[in-house]
């Protein structure tokens, strides 16, 4: 009687078998697969982390690596702050501050040079008004001048109007060279009159000027002479004195002095009291606002006064 095939011995061989019998190819690939699978399983090595480098801020000095692990043949390793200690931070030299432009005119009377600076240029306008005797003058002027040089100024009076009876005001030229600078100043001055209308003669005048300041006082002298090509011939020596007292922006001046005309025909001692307002400005006084009077002979006070008012503005390059 046959078996049922479910009793049947399997016709698979068995374990004891598979070392008898050579090895197919796919039971070669399993056996490297087996073996290879560990060594995948096992994580990538990672590379070494780089060591910090010492930083300012770190505190990885000479604390944290004791001197005792260092040998005789490797020196310990100096730290970044023992480095920056020792050694200087060579620091870039700060940027030299632009030079603030200085006063090119003193705002103060008292201080004001004899010349203009160099390039600065005065503009004047003025008006007076005199009586000599029974006659009375009125006379506006126009005028400038220009510092060429810190020692040296030339200027002139190109307008000249009488508002009364002619006078010797008419247009005229000059020129100022100073000698000393500082709190004792001292300059020569030359100013000719021209005759460009009218039967006026020629006047010339020649002027040595003394200037001494001290503190908020100011005193003026000067040595005149001038010379009057008329027929006859006509000549004038001036001393004017004047002293300045400085209070803020005004200046409150007082002048006298002795005047002799030809042969001592006649001699004139003035006595003006005069107050100067200085409108201030970056580089100097913008303009200066003067008025004057007083008299001009004290022989014949009541015959001989005069008052004038005056105007000057200051530019600058």
């Amino acid at each position: 009687m046959p078996v049922p095939a479910r009793f049947r011995r399997s016709s698979r061989p068995r374990w004891h078998d598979l070392t008898q019998r050579p090895l197919s190819t796919w039971h070669i690939v399993a056996l490297l697969l087996l073996t290879a699978s560990p060594a995948l399983a096992q994580p990538a090595p990672t590379p070494p982390e780089p060591e910090p480098s010492p930083s300012i801020d770190s505190d990885a000095d000479s604390d944290a690596q004791p001197q005792e692990a260092a040998s005789s043949l490797s020196p310990p390793v100096e730290t970044a702050r023992a480095r920056l200690a020792r050694e200087p931070i060579e620091r870039p030299a700060p940027a030299t501050a632009p030079r603030t432009r200085f006063w090119r005119m003193p705002r103060e009377l008292v201080r004001r040079p004899l010349t203009l600076p160099q390039a600065v240029i005065r503009f004047d306008k003025g008006l007076a008004f005199s009586v000599f005797g029974t006659r009375a003058y009125g006379t506006g002027t126009f005028g400038f001048g220009v510092g060429l040089h810190d020692d040296f100024e030339l200027g002139a009076t190109p307008v000249v109007g009488n508002l009364g009876p002619p006078s010797f005001d008419q247009p005229s030229v000059y020129a100022r060279a100073r000698a000393l600078s500082g709190d004792v100043q001292l300059a020569v001055r030359s100013r000719v009159w021209v005759p460009l209308w009218g039967q006026q003669p020629t006047m010339w005048e020649v002027a040595v000027e003394l200037a001494a300041t001290s503190g908020f006082f100011r005193f003026d002298a000067a040595l005149e002479y001038a010379l009057l090509f008329s027929d006859p011939l006509h000549q004038r020596i001036g001393a004017p004195l004047t002293a300045t007292l400085q209070a803020g922006p005004n200046g409150f001046s007082m002048t006298s002095g002795l005047y002799v005309y030809n042969d001592f025909d006649d001699v004139d001692v003035p006595l003006l009291f005069a107050w100067t307002y200085a409108f201030r400005g970056f580089q100097g006084p913008l303009a200066d606002a003067r008025i004057e009077g007083g008299i001009a002979d004290l022989s014949r006070a009541e015959q001989h006064w005069l008052i004038r008012w005056s105007l000057r503005f200051y530019a600058y390059p």
